[in-house]
């Protein structure tokens, strides 16, 4: 009986040592995660050939049509910045914080490059910001080739490419080539629980949508007015 009650007393120990030992190792993991996702910026990609940009000028009188549709639609008073930046993005922002102050929380979706190698053949790379239901968020990279049809067919990536790539090896893989194409997405959400999502490619905004509260508003090539739409 004594043998029982001490083995008993030494499985406790050793369930609860067990158990406290990873909460520790979960914690750890989680930390470590964060701190790496934390460290790891895209903008740290280093491209030694990419096609200069040529951003619209003609875009801040429709840009501004667009914000009458946010200011309509969310009951909002957007109002163009002065300067006026060539970036639509920066422009939307700027109107977004004057009105609801910065944003909480800033996450980056994806970023996509299209290639043109050497051979004249084009490629794309998406990188996908996932975050998993304990918070924990990697990174994964996908390649695309082009039929000739142009459309996209998946091709397979190393291992240690696909998931959490390092910048060195993702400057690398964009080095191949020369960058056509620069693409991302991401969302801002506010105090307010306002949010935004937006869609750009190569410095020109195609698409966004604003929420506040119950209303939506989606806007796709934002250039054109009357792609958007108020959603309740």
């Amino acid at each position: 009986m004594a043998l029982s009650k001490q083995n008993r007393v030494i499985g406790t120990v050793a369930i609860f040592f067990l158990f406290a030992t990873g909460i520790l190792f979960s914690k750890y993991e989680k930390n470590e995660s964060k701190a790496e996702s934390e460290a790891f910026s895209v903008e740290k990609v280093e491209l030694r050939d990419e096609i200069p940009v040529e951003v619209k000028r003609d875009q801040s009188e429709k840009f501004e049509e667009v914000l009458r549709e946010i200011n309509s639609c969310l009951k909002m008073q957007l109002k163009p910045q002065i300067p006026k930046t060539e970036n639509l993005l920066n422009q939307l922002l700027a109107a977004l914080a004057q009105e609801l102050n910065e944003p909480t929380l800033q996450v980056d979706r994806w970023n996509s490059w299209r290639l043109l190698m050497p051979d004249g053949n084009e490629k794309e790379y998406r990188l996908e910001v996932v975050e998993s239901d304990d918070g924990k968020v990697r990174r994964e990279l996908y390649a695309f080739v082009f039929d000739q049809g142009g459309q996209l067919i998946p091709t397979e990536l190393d291992g240690e490419l696909a998931l959490n790539p390092k910048i060195e090896q993702l400057s690398a893989l964009l080095n191949e080539g020369q960058v056509i194409v620069k693409g991302k997405a991401g969302s801002n959400v506010y105090s307010g629980g306002e949010r935004l999502d937006f869609v750009e490619s190569n410095n020109e905004l195609k698409e966004i949508e604003v929420s506040k509260f119950n209303q939506l508003l989606k806007c796709e090539l934002i250039e054109m007015r009357k792609s958007c739409q108020c959603l309740n």
